[in-house]
């Protein structure tokens, strides 16, 4: 874990902090809350945030947890920061380009420590275990945008290479097999679906002369401490006029909502901060947009991005949405919980 770091996005190093989160070690040390108190809790840190317009000025707490929460705490606390009964991280967001994350932050090995360490209770990790069968249609409808969105940008013709990188079992693979095409998965799951071949565990693990005619990288960089790195490992393994697809949530709304665990996500992003890091890494950005995304039964906002290795995008001004997403004040909280409400 550590204290000082620049940006993954742009590599500043002024960071703004607005926010804090207090963990205590007894919190998770009890069975997991039933289903009404969960959902109660849940739903009074939601009103809490709603009605206050942003993050409260005091540390935030959540002391009612279930199984999965219980999991990431206990990665927080015997993987993390082995021997502390209480632990405080602070939230920041780079004042350059709205890139957010909490700090102390972990390093690469922690990530993979937590992982490894997640395989042994969650064999499936990042699979569908559990999912019924509207999780499964969510995630058809979400293999198929994804399907469309980087096809689009796709020389027509020919059997293609995909590599899914951080897909779980490869899901997301299956509207690419259907057309024809051979995929690949890098990822700590050991059983992907038929028809995908898991080459190792980290980007580290391909060959650095294997090519790819296409990438898709979808709801991971907001679980990776080396989001530079990996972005660039990334596209150095695209075939000329290959094309890289990327989405990640957009989770920033009164604060960063991780008072129940911090071990999933701990990057959060803007479009602004997303377009740096690509502009900033030399690539071509073919389209861009946020809207609505999927998640097993979880629906939520993302940002995705299709580029392409080859000469940088012209640097596009973005408008800053940071204050306004940390601090959006009561009325438009209200409004965003009603739309959401009534658009599910």
């Amino acid at each position: 874990m550590i204290e000082e770091f620049p940006c993954e996005a742009c590599g500043g190093r002024i960071w703004c902090p607005f926010q804090r989160f207090r963990y205590l070690r007894s919190d998770h040390e009890h069975p997991p809350a039933g289903r009404l108190t969960l959902a109660m809790s849940s739903l009074a840190a939601a009103a809490r945030r709603t009605l206050s317009g942003g993050p409260p000025a005091r540390p935030l707490r959540r002391r009612i947890l279930n199984s999965y929460q219980i999991a990431r705490r206990q990665v927080l606390f015997d993987v993390w920061f082995p021997g502390r009964d209480e632990i405080v991280l602070c939230a920041v967001y780079c004042a350059t380009c709205e890139f957010t994350t909490y700090l102390p932050r972990p390093e690469p090995h922690d990530v993979a420590a937590k992982y490894h360490f997640l395989k042994r209770i969650e064999p499936d990790i990042g699979g569908e275990t559990g999912h019924d069968r509207r999780a499964r249609a969510s995630d058809a409808d979400r293999a198929d945008r994804v399907f469309a969105r980087a096809m689009a940008h796709v020389r027509p013709g020919g059997r293609l290479r995909v590599l899914d990188h951080g897909g779980g079992n490869g899901k997301l693979m299956r509207p690419f097999i259907a057309a024809g095409h051979e995929c690949c998965l890098v990822d700590y799951n050991d059983t992907p679906i038929p028809s995908v071949k898991k080459l190792g565990e980290h980007i580290d693990d391909v060959a650095q002369d294997d090519r790819f005619d296409v990438i898709v990288c979808s709801h991971v960089l907001e679980h990776i401490s080396d989001v530079e790195a990996l972005s660039l490992a990334l596209v150095s393994r695209l075939c000329a006029g290959g094309v890289m697809y990327v989405e990640v949530p957009l989770e920033i709304w009164a604060g960063i909502w991780i008072d129940a665990e911090p071990v999933t996500h701990i990057n959060f992003f803007t479009i602004a901060s997303l377009w740096h890091l690509f502009e900033r890494i030399g690539v071509t950005i073919l389209a861009t947009a946020c809207g609505e995304s999927s998640y097993g039964r979880r629906r939520a906002q993302a940002v995705w991005l299709v580029a392409t290795s080859g000469v940088a995008s012209a640097i596009t001004s973005r408008p800053r949405a940071i204050e306004r997403l940390i601090f959006p004040g009561r009325v438009a909280s209200v409004r965003r919980v009603l739309s959401r409400w009534w658009d599910g």
